[in-house]
């Protein structure tokens, strides 16, 4: 699937399924149509949708999804919180996606500026807060010698 998001992303334009498709073909894997269409929805969703959340945001009785990290991803139904299976293979693919949405809402989501209330197109809203980058190393204490005295 490597390839194929190169081959997408020399493209410079948001892909559409079909597009997907295409490039999945391109690639010359034997895959068959279910399995063209199957990995062209988890391409789409993790390219210009919500990626692995995507199916949690479809579902009706969803009211929030929150993303603690990689594999802490809990959903809302009303009832309370409760954890789902959803993972993310590392901290850096979930600032991605927290970008990335933030970019579809029209606002910025970085070290500069790292934090951001929005909605998105579809009227999700979204709240995505990056964790503090790790502080620069500690200054080290300099001793300083005062000049000797002039004679």
């Amino acid at each position: 699937m490597e390839a194929v998001r190169v081959r997408l992303a020399r493209t410079g334009t948001e892909p559409t399924a079909a597009q997907v498709a295409l490039a999945l073909r391109a690639e010359k894997s034997v895959y068959g149509d279910a399995e063209i269409l199957a990995i062209a929805r988890a391409l789409c969703a993790d390219l210009i949708g919500a990626g692995p959340l995507e199916p949690l945001l479809a579902r009706p009785d969803v009211t929030d999804v929150l993303v603690n990290g990689p594999r802490e991803v809990w959903t809302d139904d009303g009832t309370g919180l409760h954890r789902t299976p959803i993972t993310f293979t590392d901290d850096g693919s979930v600032r991605r996606l927290a970008q990335r949405l933030a970019t579809a809402a029209g606002r910025r989501l970085d070290d500069a500026s790292p934090y951001v209330d929005a909605r998105l197109p579809g009227g999700v809203r979204l709240h995505a807060v990056l964790p503090r980058s790790p502080p620069a190393a500690p200054a080290s204490p300099s001793a300083c010698h005062p000049a000797a005295p002039s004679p």
